[in-house]
């Protein structure tokens, strides 16, 4: 989206720009892309936020623009209540707390791991519970990690919930959804699949 000098431009998902009202919103599975218009059953939300300044012009399909983290609540082990802007991305192959918090960690062949058995819960801000289960050591699925502060304190969800969950991304009213997948997605179970960042 060029602004006034050609040599700047705005990055938008390029789905937000096919005109109205298909691309308000779209749904990401294992399988597919999913461009709305969508019902939101069966998925929790919790809302996005503006970004700050928004976009010269206005994106084809009426999305705003909007801040690419969303604040969620952890709990992991002894961590509890612990709110941070959290990244729905595909670029870490675990859950990576990219901040300098007190997780229980052990040392793996494949570097410092939460410890398997310790209870992991997300929440949304409202205490809604979008998240429920044990860390272990299976990439893509249960692995959590935690890599110190780089940058903005955030948590990286990684592959982990396009594997559990279809993720909603609503850019016309601001809004992130998970919804448990019947069938889980492809998952890497075994070896390190080294972990990225953002």
């Amino acid at each position: 989206m060029p602004k006034r000098s050609p040599l700047v431009t705005e990055l938008y998902n390029v789905l937000f720009g096919i005109a109205q009202p298909w691309a308000g919103s779209f749904i990401v599975t294992p399988q597919a892309i999913e461009v709305g218009p969508y019902t939101t059953n069966g998925f929790n939300t919790m809302p996005m936020t503006l970004q700050s300044p928004a976009p010269a012009q206005p994106i084809p399909s009426g999305a705003h623009g909007w801040s690419k983290g969303v604040t969620l609540c952890f709990r992991v082990g002894r961590l509890r209540n612990y709110c941070i802007e959290t990244t729905f991305d595909t670029v870490a192959t675990s859950i990576d707390f990219l901040t300098a918090v007190k997780l229980p960690l052990k040392q793996t062949q494949c570097g410092e791991r939460v410890k398997n058995g310790t209870p992991f819960e997300m929440r949304s801000q409202d205490g809604a519970v979008l998240a429920d289960f044990d860390a272990g050591q299976m990439a893509n699925w249960n692995v959590i990690t935690s890599h110190g502060p780089k940058g903005p304190l955030r948590v990286n969800t990684g592959v982990t919930f396009f594997n559990r969950d279809e993720v909603l991304f609503d850019a016309i009213n601001g809004r992130l959804g998970l919804r448990k997948l019947t069938t889980p997605g492809q998952i890497a179970r075994t070896g390190c699949n080294g972990s990225g960042g953002n």
